[in-house]
């Protein structure tokens, strides 16, 4: 009978060898398999990596894509009224789902949400491509939305995870460039790509580059993830259901969620509400103190919060989020205004609109 190959902790066998390896050596097995699983290639981290840029780039996309279609797919359907509800729905998705998607990943593996959250843009895609009726064009942004949020979120994460720490900062740079491209040069080309071949294949190219970027995220992200303060492989899989969901801090992302949803959507809609301005001016009270509620739960409460009190006590941080979110809201209001204002002063098509708005870039 051939012999079997000695496993390689063994160093000679005979009568006397135990039959399983003591604890010392069976930690350091487990930690040589971690370290395979995360040793990666070159090549295969950049094709990791570019898979994150093609998904960065298409949710940037969809922030910015409707910005110069949107007058053109609302008077389709004669609404052009409510046109702005093809940004505002996509954009209240994102906002409300974001606070969630990293805890989610920390439980679920970062791999498994991002491709779920490819699906969800590609969804959403096909649904705003082939819809009939208003409304279906903006359940289909809803939902692209929602994967807009876990993409926007993971790309970072996973990137830190790839890389060595020096090697960071690059690569944040790139995806960066990419994302900032892309949201610079969502308006135009969706003005373009709607002047010559219509709107609807404005959201069906997208759902390609969406494919290849899972089936490359398929084969070249790992599985594993490191979890936050922790050089460990990711034992996400070896827990139960019930105990994955119970590491989630529900109360806080409802919390979160609400106060979100509640300070854009009287922004969005204005006057438009039902109950007029009681309405309009009671709704973004609430969400004022849901807030204050969620800083209380996140701070006194919750065993594994959302966002670490240290985040909000951090003034440098706090001032970089402002000042994101002025930088966002006055990119966004020009590229959303300044088409509309072409369209009806002056009548011209959307390629001439596309001409106008790369000022803005």
């Amino acid at each position: 009978m051939a012999d079997r190959k000695a496993p390689h902790f063994a160093r000679e066998a005979d009568e006397e060898s135990p039959l399983l390896p003591s604890p010392e050596e069976q930690t350091a097995n487990r930690s040589e398999s971690c370290d395979v699983k995360k040793s990666h290639g070159k090549s295969t981290q950049l094709l990791a990596l570019i898979s994150l840029m093609l998904g960065a780039g298409v949710a940037q996309l969809g922030v910015s894509l409707v910005l110069t279609m949107h007058p053109t797919i609302a008077s389709e359907f004669n609404c052009l009224s409510e046109s702005d509800w093809l940004i505002t729905t996509y954009a209240l998705a994102m906002a409300a789902l974001q606070p969630l998607i990293g805890k989610l990943s920390d439980v679920f593996t970062r791999k498994s949400v991002l491709l779920c959250s490819y699906l969800f843009i590609a969804l959403g895609c096909l649904q705003c491509a082939t819809a009939n009726t208003f409304s279906q064009v903006l359940i289909g942004r809803t939902i692209s939305g929602m994967g807009g949020a876990g993409v926007s979120t993971l790309v970072a994460v996973i990137t830190t995870d790839l890389v060595p720490i020096r090697e960071v900062g690059p690569w944040r740079g790139y995806l960066n460039l990419v994302g900032t491209g892309s949201r610079s040069l969502g308006g135009p080309v969706g003005g373009y790509i709607t002047d010559m071949v219509g709107w609807r294949w404005a959201f069906m190219a997208q759902v390609p580059i969406l494919i290849f970027a899972s089936g490359t995220a398929v084969l070249y992200l790992p599985t594993t993830s490191r979890k936050p303060n922790t050089d460990k492989c990711d034992e996400a899989s070896e827990l139960t259901l019930g105990q994955r969901l119970q590491s989630i801090d529900f109360l806080g992302a409802s919390l979160i969620m609400l106060a979100v949803i509640g300070l854009m959507l009287p922004l969005a809609a204005g006057s438009k509400l039902p109950g007029g301005l009681w309405v309009s001016c009671g709704v973004p009270s609430v969400s004022i103190i849901l807030l204050a509620v969620f800083v209380l739960v996140e701070h006194r409460y919750a065993t594994d919060p959302i966002v670490h009190p240290t985040v909000m006590r951090n003034k440098d941080a706090m001032m970089s989020f402002g000042a994101l979110a002025f930088q966002a809201a006055a990119h966004i209001g020009m590229m959303y205004s300044v088409p509309i204002h072409f369209q009806v002063t002056q009548g011209i098509v959307q390629l001439l609109q596309v001409c106008n708005s790369f000022q803005l870039l």
